[in-house]
This record gives C-alpha cells, sequence and structure tokens, in this order.
C-alpha cells in the first residue's frame, strides 16, 4: 500500500481484502466469493475497477461506458451529451498550468 493511504487505512472496517493483480475475471471470481450487494471504490482510482465488477454482478451501477470520465474531470463536460443524446455543444477549456484560461 502507498504510504500515503497508510494513515486512513483501518483494516478492521473490512471483512476481507482482494487485490486485484491485473487479471478483472479472476478478481470478479475473488469478490463474488464474499456474495457482495454493493461494491464502493474507497479511493478516486478505484472507480473504474469498481464499476466493472459492478456490472458483472448485476449491482446498482454507475456502468463502465464512462468510467473515465468520472475520473479524468475534463472529459466529465461532454459526457452528460454521450448520456442523454444532447446536440448543443458544451464549452471547455482545459487548464494545465498556472496561465489565465483563454475563452
Amino acid at each position: 500500500m502507498p504510504a500515503v493511504y497508510a494513515p486512513s487505512f483501518i483494516p478492521g472496517d473490512f471483512d476481507a481484502e482482494v487485490i486485484h493483480g491485473g487479471d478483472l475475471k479472476e478478481t470478479v471470481a475473488r469478490v463474488a466469493e464474499h456474495e457482495p450487494v454493493a461494491l464502493i471504490a474507497g479511493i478516486e482510482s478505484g472507480v473504474e475497477l469498481a464499476d466493472a465488477p459492478s456490472e458483472a454482478f448485476g449491482l446498482l451501477t454507475n456502468g463502465s461506458q464512462l468510467s473515465s470520465a468520472r475520473r479524468d474531470k475534463h472529459r466529465t463536460l461532454p459526457a452528460p451529451r454521450l448520456i442523454r443524446g444532447h446536440r448543443r455543444p458544451v464549452q471547455a477549456t482545459l487548464r494545465t498550468s498556472g496561465l489565465p484560461l483563454a475563452t
């Protein structure tokens, strides 16, 4: 576990620990052993990983189609058009430095 997360990690808060080793099918199988009724990402970087198994189990989920948009807030802006079929363009500027925003 990265040191930055260690202070807020309380092992007693969890019934089990499943470590994703890169194989989604294996991780889903390990989680399935615990008969989950919900999957919640414990940290922001776990959003995409939590979305895929939640779909596999048929749980209430945000779905994996837009998982990366929930992590990359710049991608979030056009996401409503993808979901609702909006045709109106969304104005957006990606700020990558301390320079003033250009509009």
